[in-house]
C-alpha cells in the first residue's frame, strides 16, 4: 500500500510529463510553412498525383460497370449473325437481301424476316443505345440499334444493279468479312487517345459479328473494311 508521500511524488511526476504530440501524418512538409512558393508547389504536386491515380483506377472502376453490358452487346451481334446463317440455310444458301444502309423500309424488312430465325427482339438493340429516338441516326428509331457494315457493298457480286442476293459460297473468307457493327453515334475522342475517330454507344469501342458466325470487340473501326 503505497504511502501518502509517494501519491503526491507520483502524481507531481505525471503531471510534469512532457505532452507527446500524436504522430499523424503531415500534409505538407515544415518547409513550407511560412513559404508560400513552396506551400503552393506541394498542392500542385498533390493534385498531379491524385490526376494520375485518378487515370489509373478509373478506367478499371467504368470497366467493371459495363463490361457486362459490352458482352451483351457481343451476344446480341453473334445471335443477328447466326439469324442470317439459319436464314441462309432455308433460302438457298443466300443471307436476306435486305440491308439497313439501304434505308429505313429494308431495315424493317430486314427485321421482318430475320425474326423468325432472332427469336426475342431485344438482341436488336444495343444496351448502351441512349440515341433510338432521336432523327438522322444509324439504325431503326426504336427498333434496332445494329446496323450492316457499308464495306458489304464490296462484297455482293452485283449490288450495283440493285440485286441485294448474297450468297455464301461465294465468300472465301468468311470470318474476315464484317456483317453488322454497333452504330455510330458520334464522332471524337476519348482520353487519353488525342486520335479523332468514330464513336459508338459505348464511346470509343465497337463490338462486330462477321460472316461465319462470330463476334468481336474492336477500339476503332476500319473505315474502308468495317464501316
Amino acid at each position: 500500500m503505497a504511502m501518502p508521500n509517494e501519491r503526491k511524488k507520483t502524481t507531481s511526476a505525471i503531471s510534469k510529463a512532457p505532452y507527446n504530440e500524436p504522430n499523424t501524418m503531415r500534409i505538407f512538409s515544415k518547409e513550407s510553412k511560412g513559404n508560400p512558393g513552396r506551400l503552393a508547389l506541394e498542392v500542385f504536386l498533390g493534385l498531379f498525383i491524385v490526376t494520375i491515380l485518378a487515370g489509373i483506377v478509373a478506367p478499371t472502376i467504368l470497366g467493371s460497370k459495363y463490361g457486362p453490358r459490352k458482352s451483351e452487346c457481343l451476344s446480341n451481334l453473334k445471335n443477328l449473325s447466326n439469324a442470317h446463317l439459319l436464314y441462309a440455310s432455308d433460302s438457298n444458301d443466300c443471307l436476306p437481301p435486305y440491308y439497313t444502309f439501304d434505308g429505313v423500309p429494308n431495315g424493317q424488312h430486314f427485321m421482318d424476316v430475320t425474326m423468325a430465325y432472332a427469336k426475342q427482339k431485344s438482341i436488336f438493340l444495343c444496351p448502351m443505345d441512349q440515341d433510338l429516338d432521336q432523327p438522322n441516326q444509324e439504325g431503326l428509331p426504336g427498333n434496332m440499334s445494329y446496323v450492316h457494315c457499308l464495306s458489304l457493298r464490296g462484297v455482293i457480286p452485283v449490288f450495283s444493279t440493285g440485286n441485294r442476293v448474297l450468297r455464301l459460297t461465294s465468300i472465301e473468307e468468311p470470318s474476315q468479312v464484317p456483317l453488322m457493327r454497333d452504330p455510330i453515334r458520334g464522332y471524337g475522342h476519348t482520353a487519353p487517345n488525342p486520335k479523332m475517330n468514330f464513336q459508338s454507344p459505348h464511346g470509343s469501342g465497337f463490338s462486330l459479328t462477321y460472316l461465319d458466325g462470330h463476334a468481336r470487340s474492336k477500339m476503332n473501326i476500319d473505315e474502308f473494311k468495317e464501316l
